[in-house]
């Protein structure tokens, strides 16, 4: 029997299809290092993993690419770097290191400042780790946010800085935002 293939949301299929193009023509590294989709299968462990459902915009991207090679930064970070997409094994692996160094109870006297709608912790195991620099900060998904957050928000956080950052409302938003960004040169200094 033929596994059904899923439908994936247009806005994330044309959102790729910038990205890819722009990277295409002017970083071919960066267009190189982008891993091939999930399965249904993988998605569907990694939910299992994460005990979460996550995001459907979220879901088609993993099945367009799941994530990039290391080290090769497709995401600005304020001018001070770049985070690579993970991809669904190693969001699973940074969640469940993040997760164990909380049970160690290494976050207890750790104070957090959030943004407004990010819950005020450390770590919290609601917050799915999507993108990495490699030096312990993430993008996540935040599956458990705070009254005023939306579920599914995408926040910043630094193993070492008390700032948890409100980057976009949605993946889908956050996705946009990013597409946006390569096309208008904010990757530029990511590639020289």
């Amino acid at each position: 029997m033929a596994k059904k293939k899923v439908a994936k949301s247009a806005a994330v299929t044309d959102t790729w299809q910038r990205i890819e193009l722009w990277l295409r023509e002017h970083a071919q590294p960066l267009a190189q290092s982008l891993a091939k989709g999930a399965s249904g299968d993988q998605v569907r462990k990694l939910e299992a993993t994460l005990r979460v459902t996550l995001p459907q915009e979220f879901k088609d991207s993993l099945a367009i690419h799941d994530g990039q090679k290391e080290d090769c930064d497709l995401i600005p970070d304020e001018g001070i770097g770049g985070f690579f997409m993970l991809r669904s094994k190693e969001i699973m692996r940074d969640w469940k290191d993040w997760n164990a160094v909380q049970t160690a109870g290494d976050f207890d006297e750790a104070k957090a400042v959030p943004d407004k709608g990010i819950a005020n912790a450390w770590w919290n195991n609601g917050w799915i780790p999507f993108a990495s620099n490699g030096g312990g900060d993430h993008l996540c998904l935040d599956l458990s946010p705070a009254k005023g957050g939306n579920v599914g928000q995408i926040i910043r956080i630094r193993h070492d800085d008390p700032a948890r950052t409100l980057m976009a409302t949605s993946f889908g938003a956050w996705f946009h935002a990013l597409a946006d960004t390569i096309e208008n040169g904010g990757i530029d200094y990511l590639i020289q």
